[in-house]
């Protein structure tokens, strides 16, 4: 007796790995080519304490990697441990051209950027009017929200019904509303600011989606092909419309039960993304960059499929 009590107390937790790998919990573009990817790091465990057996999961590290996305290869990537039991990345998502910010659930906003082997506390500065939004508000989580490029190295965090700016230099919170000079914006499927102007994306559907200026006028458009025009909007719809960072606007998936896609591109069928690429005088490309199937997955114009 005397010594099973000892085995037990020399064994506190008996803790076994029978899994581990890593989950895509966000990621963006740092130029047309190169994909941030941000994982988190999980093992699944077993516990056989006496007399209570028990299994979970531990999620204990991040990483992120600059990679390109025609080629498999990587560029940078750096990893770390993170130690808080069981707390869970609720989702990350793309800050400027180089950075994510991560949304921990129970431990606040971590921002990362390419080059640095570790993430730093995202701290920001809250105005007095933007006390009541510091817990259960627009910052509660990032789920929901959308981060678009703004005036003066600002950013606009907004959803349907909330909307805030935050400079990313002093990381100074800001209440924002689409009234007098924004109120543009409410016409727009999507809207981002590019170099001295706003740009307001219109979605034509079934046909393609044009670019306007805040002041309404035209600056150019992106028309389906014939061929193309049923993975984009036939027996289905496009979910979550476009999004838009720095040099790519992305097709939003489209719901669909069979594979309609262009007859060229039957790969395609399943892709979560179609990827549009313009230039600084907003000049679109006439046929995707490249295709997003998820879980770090590309295919280029050529159906080169790079997996990370």
């Amino acid at each position: 007796m005397a010594l099973a009590v000892a085995l037990l107390m020399g064994c506190t937790s008996c803790t076994s790995v029978t899994d581990s790998g890593s989950t895509l919990k966000g990621w963006g573009f740092a130029s047309d080519t190169t994909a941030i990817l941000f994982y988190e790091l999980w093992e699944s465990t077993e516990r056989t304490n006496i007399p209570v057996n028990s299994s979970g999961t531990d999620y204990y590290g991040w990483e992120l990697k600059l990679v390109d996305v025609r080629f498999h290869k990587i560029y940078w990537a750096a990893k770390i441990d993170y130690s808080r039991h069981n707390t869970q990345v609720l989702v990350g998502r793309q800050w400027n051209d180089s950075t994510i910010i991560i949304d921990i659930d129970g431990d606040g906003y971590w921002l990362w950027t390419v080059g640095n082997k570790k993430p730093q506390k995202a701290n920001f500065n809250w105005n007095v009017e933007m006390e009541n939004y510091k817990t259960g508000g627009v910052l509660s989580h990032l789920s929901g929200f959308r981060i678009r490029p703004w005036k003066k190295d600002s950013v606009l965090l907004f959803s349907d019904s909330k909307q805030i700016s935050i400079d990313t230099k002093t990381m100074t919170v800001n209440s924002w509303y689409p009234i007098g000079e924004n109120a543009w914006i409410t016409s727009c499927d999507d809207f981002w600011w590019s170099k001295n102007e706003g740009v307001c994306l219109i979605n034509n559907r079934p046909d393609g989606f044009t670019l306007l200026s805040e002041k309404g006028d035209f600056l150019n458009n992106f028309i389906y092909t014939p061929e193309c025009a049923n993975y984009y909007n036939g027996n289905c719809y496009i979910n979550n419309s476009f999004w838009h960072h720095f040099i790519l606007i992305s097709l939003g998936r489209c719901e669909m039960n069979v594979c309609n896609t262009c007859p060229a591109k039957k790969k395609v069928c399943g892709a979560s993304y179609a990827f549009i690429r313009y230039d600084d005088d907003l000049n679109i490309d006439r046929g995707p960059l490249f295709w997003e199937f998820g879980a770090g997955i590309f295919m280029d114009s050529l159906e080169n499929i790079t997996r990370y």
